[in-house]
């Protein structure tokens, strides 16, 4: 028989443990404590909660006096003893009615002057007298079930809710919920598991007040329930059996469910009345005298019961970025100090230092190029003190004594002329003039170690800078195992719907991730785990048949890749059923009837809108959200997905995700005029177009290379732009170079047609090969979004911005080549480049001259024409530049130190890529001879001093139009 217990002195044994909890919180609230004073108030709000829903309205009233009385004593220190006395005398009262003694120590504790309201005694007396009235015994004899209704399964927040109050639920709420459900996972019928329960009913205790604080109903309802349930079980372990451990596993599961539904996060259960009513039940079942009546009722055939016991999950909370820990059982000696801070101000930290990054290349490469500037300036200071010291010999071999006296004596000193030097005003012009070119050159060589001191400051900032950006990065970073409880508790879902065993391991949990990635790939997995249960995995009969253990493996692995993370799902069922595939897709008219699809047909047709090999819709199956949901959202975060199944085997499932959706690893090509940025994650290879070969099949061009083949494309035709060699050029550059040497002819080769850069791009439809005109280089950088006022973009997924200033935009060439309107994309595309990026698809032309005011004459003419100008101080230094990247028009002076003029053209017509530059000579000499030589080195026109601008604007329209040919004058 039941020992006979009342609800008061339950509460008595409830009081205790509070009332030692709430003593050092009442010390500190009297000693002017204001956090400790929240909390105190915090935990006497969910009494009052408790005892609202228990219905003791003389409680409720005794505990709405306190919370009316001790926010006043908050600083007085003389009233400690009560703030902290009276749990203890109201626990004495409630264990002891009958004691004389703890009835008078709470009356006089309530009655106390030192409240700010305090009840006189006859109201204290009166109080008591109500609460014990309503005081009922509940272990006497069983209850009957409960009826619950719709108020029951209430999942709404309180409308009076302080920000501070949801916080803290939002923060604490998932670890319990997940902590509970990890306990009753790991219960079984053979183990008892007497610590599991002792922990789950703890959890539950703890959920259950923090739900009602916030006004959580089902959650409260649910969490009482399973708190009595698991009390009685820990008193009756022999009361185990296999269904009431599959309804308190699906109860943690649900539990679970209605903390996300309640934060948003996801949809509640559709049955939670029905659960409530179910775990009532097994209460009233337990409190009963006799043995389990349930269990034959609820008991389900062996094909239909839940797989076996998971495997400890290692997640310690629910949701990304929420810790979780094992809430009474280790508690951590010195824990971490935290502060609670929103994900989107981690995110506008971000950002800013981003932009911050960007700034600092800014800076270092305007820097670079000062410090290469004063260099030069220090080169020619140079150069221009050694002349002046040929000018000092000259002056002073040519000298002649300014005034001579007869017979070659002075005629006012009477020294000898060659005992006397004497000076006229050329040799102190010269003095001066060389004293003033030492002063320049040293104080060019101070300006050049200043700023090279400077620049060594900034690398330091760029690193100060990228450390602080991985700091924040760390911020965002989440485990993977803080969603292995969903991901669990999915495929005990799954299998309980379709009456499949299945055990899902995890490996990688301990890997930390992106919060915004892990969050964008939660509902993909979760929708691959179930499909891998209803679709793969086997009833246990067929398993049994086929020789297969009866619960199913699935494993799913976090792995990192360098700038890449790899997840793979993989089962031990069936595999793809590859004949439905078929069928099914020749009903949907994906591929025609006759045509004999292979296995690359077979994953196209999988990821099709719509697609679904289940005739009728069930819980899990026969929606026609299939796979193609899962692949559009891994596509929108830059990853890539691939199918790998063994008939009769189980299915591989491999996922490539970026690792990070704030900063991306890009790899930076031209094309034409324009720079482009292409996601690293996609790249397999970067080569030579000769690496391999290339073929034209059926209107169709092919790459070979390593035993491989793959379509290849040029990326200028994909963004309908120029590029600097067609297919059928480079093709027919390949086939003369296979012909023996004696075939060649000298014209074989022409620039345009030699080895192109090719990237070798990996998508979900197989491997594609781009010609590119150029690689510059490859960096991580932050790739910004496009303007909400610019149309979806296929092929387009952002922008970044160079070093230099200009804006590359981001491209998926995959999208490209799958559009179905190329001709629109491609025209919108080229649109957007001209708007978002104007300074990289502008002509360039390259200026050199070693007169500084000639350079910033020329460069004001070119930038007003339209153009973008670079600048250079002589030969040399073009040929750098020409060598990081050729312009469309070189602009040069004739006579310049280092390398001149002609000597420049003469190198670039030597080679292949330089050959039809266009190159116009601006000079002062003047002469036919000069003329003539400079149309022997190739010069494309020779323009003389002074120059009309309306002449020179004409000469570089007709250059960048291709319209010069030959030497003009």
């Amino acid at each position: 028989m039941m020992a006979k217990v009342s609800v008061l002195a339950a509460l008595a044994q409830e009081l205790g443990p509070l009332a030692e909890e709430l003593a050092p919180l009442g010390e500190a609230l009297a000693g002017g404590d204001e956090d400790a004073a929240a909390r105190y108030l915090g935990l006497l709000e969910r009494l009052s909660n408790v005892v609202e829903i228990l219905d003791l309205p003389a409680l409720g009233e005794l505990y709405a006096h306190l919370l009316g009385n001790i926010p006043a004593q908050i600083g007085i220190t003389e009233s400690s003893d009560l703030i902290v006395g009276w749990p203890l005398y109201l626990a004495q009262f409630l264990q002891t009615p009958e004691d004389l003694a703890a009835r008078s120590m709470l009356a006089a504790c309530l009655s106390d002057d030192r409240w700010i309201d305090p009840l006189d005694v006859e109201q204290a007396e009166d109080l008591m007298e109500q609460l014990l009235a309503s005081d009922i015994d509940i272990g006497d004899q069983p209850r009957e079930p409960r009826q619950f209704g719709a108020d029951d399964t209430s999942l709404q927040w309180l409308p009076d809710l302080t920000t501070e109050m949801r916080s803290a639920f939002e923060h604490e709420a998932p670890g319990y919920a997940a902590t509970l459900n990890r306990h009753l996972a790991r219960l079984n019928i053979d183990s008892k598991a007497n610590e599991d329960l002792r922990q789950a009913r703890r959890m539950a205790h703890t959920l259950k007040g923090s739900a009602a604080l916030v006004g959580a109903r089902a959650v409260v309802n649910l969490t009482d329930l399973l708190e009595d349930l698991l009390e009685r079980l820990q008193e009756s372990p022999d009361r185990f059996n296999q269904t009431l451990i599959e309804d308190l596993q699906n109860a943690g599961d649900s539990l679970e469910e209605m903390i996300e539904a309640f934060l948003g996060q996801g949809s509640a259960p559709v049955d939670i009345l029905a659960l409530l009513q179910q775990m009532d039940l097994w209460v009233v079942d337990l409190d009963s005298n006799g043995p389990p009546t349930r269990q034959d009722q609820l008991e389900t055939p062996e094909s239909n019961s839940s797989p076996a016991v998971i495997d400890e999950p290692t997640a310690e909370a629910a949701g990304p970025g929420t810790p979780a820990p094992d809430w009474g059982m280790v508690e951590a000696e010195n824990p971490e100090p935290s502060i609670n801070l929103p994900l989107r101000a981690i995110d506008e930290m971000l950002r800013a230092v981003a932009d911050l990054l960007v700034q600092f290349g800014h800076f270092q490469t305007r820097l670079r190029d000062g410090v290469e500037r004063s260099g030069h300036l220090e080169s020619h200071l140079f150069s221009m003190q050694q002349t002046v010291l040929e000018l000092e010999t000259l002056i002073d071999l040519r000298a002649t004594p300014a005034v001579q006296s007869r017979g070659g004596r002075s005629s006012t000193t009477g020294f000898d002329l060659l005992e006397l030097d004497q000076y006229n005003q050329l040799h102190s012009l010269g003095r001066v003039f060389s004293e003033s070119a030492l002063d320049a050159r040293e104080m060019a060589h101070e300006l050049h170690e200043r700023l090279m001191a400077m620049q060594n400051l900034m690398r330091q900032q760029q690193r100060i800078g990228r450390e602080v950006n991985n700091a924040v990065m760390a911020a965002r970073l989440v485990r993977v195992s803080t969603q292995e409880n969903r991901w669990q508790r999915t495929v005990r879902q799954t299998c309980r719907a379709t009456g499949r065993k299945a055990e899902l391991t995890l490996e990688g949990g301990e890997l930390a991730i992106d919060t915004d990635i892990l969050n964008a790939l939660v509902e993909p997995l979760l929708h691959m785990l179930r499909n891998a249960v209803d679709h793969g995995i086997e009833p246990p009969a067929e398993r049994a048949a086929a020789g297969k253990p009866e619960s199913g493996q699935l494993h799913l692995a976090f792995r990192q890749d360098g700038n890449r993370i790899r997840v793979e799902l993989t089962d031990d069922g069936r595999g793809l059923d590859e004949q439905a595939i078929i069928a099914r897709a020749q009903a949907m008219n994906l591929f025609p009837a006759d045509h004999q699809p292979g296995p690359t047909d077979i994953q196209h047709a999988i990821f099709a809108l719509g697609f679904s090999t289940r005739d009728r819709v069930t819980e899990t199956s026969g929606r026609g959200i299939g796979l193609d949901v899962v692949r559009a959202v891994i596509q929108k975060i830059g990853g890539t997905l691939t199918l790998q199944t063994r008939q009769g085997h189980g299915l591989t499932v491999r996922l490539t995700l970026p690792q990070s959706l704030t900063s991306t690893h890009l790899l930076f090509v031209q094309v034409g005029p324009a720079p482009f940025a292409l996601p690293s994650l996609r790249i397999d290879q970067i080569l030579f177009s000769d690496a391999g070969v290339m073929e034209k099949v059926g209107g169709r061009w092919l790459f070979r290379f390593a035993e491989q083949e793959c379509p290849i494309h040029r990326l200028a035709d994909l963004l309908d732009m120029p590029g600097e060699a067609s297919l059928d050029e480079i093709q027919s550059a390949q086939s003369l170079s296979a012909q023996p040497s004696t075939q060649l002819s000298s014209q074989a080769f022409a620039p345009s047609s030699s080895p192109r850069p090719l990237v070798l791009m990996n998508t979900d439809q197989g491997q594609i090969a781009l010609l590119v005109d150029r690689v510059v280089e490859s960096r991580e950088t932050v790739v910004k979004s496009l303007h909400p006022n610019l149309p979806g973009l296929r092929g387009v997924s952002g922008t970044c911005i160079l070093a230099d200033g200009d804006v590359a935009m981001v491209l998926d060439p995959a999208e490209l080549e799958l559009s179905a309107a190329p001709e629109s994309s491609r025209q919108v595309a080229r649109r957007v480049s001209e708007i978002a990026a104007p300074q990289s698809l502008r002509p360039r032309v390259l200026i050199t001259d070693d007169s500084l005011s000639s350079r910033r004459s020329l460069s004001r003419m070119v930038e007003d024409l339209g153009y973008t100008p670079m600048t250079a101080v002589d030969g040399v230094e073009a040929l750098e530049m020409i060598e990081q990247r050729a312009p469309d028009v070189l602009l040069l002076d004739l006579e310049m130190p280092r390398m001149n003029g002609l000597e420049l053209t003469a190198h670039l017509r030597s080679r292949e890529d330089t050959r039809d530059l266009p190159v116009i000579m601006v000079t002062s000499r003047s002469t036919a001879k000069h003329r003539r030589e400079a149309e022997r080195v190739g010069v494309s026109h020779y323009m003389t001093k002074p120059y009309q601008e309306h002449e020179l604007a004409d000469l570089l329209s007709d250059a960048v139009a291709g319209r010069i040919n030959g030497v003009t004058a």
